[in-house]
C-alpha cells in the first residue's frame, strides 16, 4: 500500500503529537488523535481488500479506534498474511484479538498492562523449564529484573500461539517463541540523543523484513539495529535510518 491509500476524512484536524525530550534523550509524548480517531472498520477493510493478496505483512497500530484495529488484524490473519500488532497504547480490543494469532510487539509497560488485562499477575507463572530458558540467555536484560516481562509474554503466547517481541529501550529486545525459548537481542551501541520514533522505527523495519521473507530472528536483529540508529539522531521521522545506513551498521556489528 502506498500513499494513494491514505483516506482524507471530514475531521477537525490531522493527528498531532507534542514531544518533550529530556537531556538523556528520553521523551514524553502527548497525542491529539484528530482524524485518526475517525478511522472506521469499513475503511480499513476496503483498503485491505485489494492489498492483501500481494501483501507480505500487515502492521497494525492501536492509535486508531478499536474496531478499526480489529478489522485489520482479522482481515490479515484470515488471509494468512503475517500480522504485527503494536499495542501502543494497550486498548481493550487487543485481548480479544489474541485468538487470531498476531505477533505482538509491546514494550515493558505494555506487556505488564496486557498481563493485568488477562486477569493474572505475571510473577510466578513460569515453571522450572522456563527458568532454565531464561537463564540460558545470560544476564543483563534477561536476568531476574526481566522475569515479569518474560512471564507476561508467556501469558500472551498462550493465547496467540505466536511469538512475542518485547522492546526494552536501551536493554534491547526480548523474543519469546511458542516453544518457550527466550532470546535477547542487544541494541547497537550509540550515543542517545532522542528516543522519539524508536518504536515506530523498530516496528516498521520488523514488518518490512518479515514481508521480505526474513526469519523472525533475522528481522528482529535488523529492526533492533535500525531502532538503535534512530535514537542517535534528532527527530522522530528525520532520525529513521534508510536501508543503506542499516546495512552498513549491520556489517560493523
Amino acid at each position: 500500500m502506498g500513499v494513494g491509500d491514505v483516506a482524507v476524512l471530514d475531521a477537525e484536524a490531522t493527528g498531532v503529537a507534542l514531544i518533550v525530550v529530556d537531556p538523556e534523550g528520553e521523551n514524553q509524548i502527548a497525542v491529539g488523535a484528530g482524524a485518526n480517531a475517525a478511522v472506521t472498520a469499513d475503511q480499513v477493510e476496503a483498503a485491505l481488500q485489494d492489498a492483501l493478496p500481494g501483501a507480505g505483512c500487515v502492521l497494525v497500530s492501536t492509535e486508531i479506534p478499536g474496531d478499526a484495529v480489529a478489522a485489520a488484524v482479522q482481515a490479515a490473519t484470515a488471509a494468512g498474511v503475517p500480522c504485527v500488532l503494536n499495542p501502543a497504547p494497550v486498548i481493550p480490543e487487543v485481548v480479544d484479538l489474541l485468538a487470531h494469532g498476531p505477533l505482538l510487539t509491546p514494550n515493558a509497560t505494555e506487556i505488564a498492562e496486557l498481563a493485568a488485562m488477562l486477569g493474572q499477575q505475571p510473577a510466578g507463572v513460569v515453571a522450572a523449564a522456563g527458568e532454565e530458558a531464561l537463564g540460558a540467555t545470560g544476564g543483563g536484560a534477561t536476568g531476574a529484573g526481566r522475569r515479569a516481562e518474560v512471564d507476561g509474554a508467556r501469558m500472551v503466547v498462550a493465547r496467540t500461539g505466536a511469538p512475542v517481541v518485547i522492546t526494552l529501550g536501551g536493554d534491547g529486545v526480548l523474543v519469546l517463541t511458542p516453544d518457550g525459548q527466550v532470546d535477547h537481542v542487544p541494541p547497537t551501541p550509540v550515543t542517545v540523543r532522542d528516543t522519539t520514533g524508536a518504536g515506530d522505527t523498530f516496528n516498521g523495519v520488523l514488518a518490512a523484513r518479515i514481508a521480505a521473507g526474513d526469519r523472525l530472528d533475522v528481522a528482529v536483529r535488523i529492526a533492533t539495529t535500525a531502532a538503535s540508529l534512530s535514537v542517535a539522531q534528532l527527530g522522530a521521522r528525520d532520525g529513521m535510518p534508510d536501508a543503506v545506513t542499516i546495512e552498513a551498521a549491520l556489517r560493523t556489528t
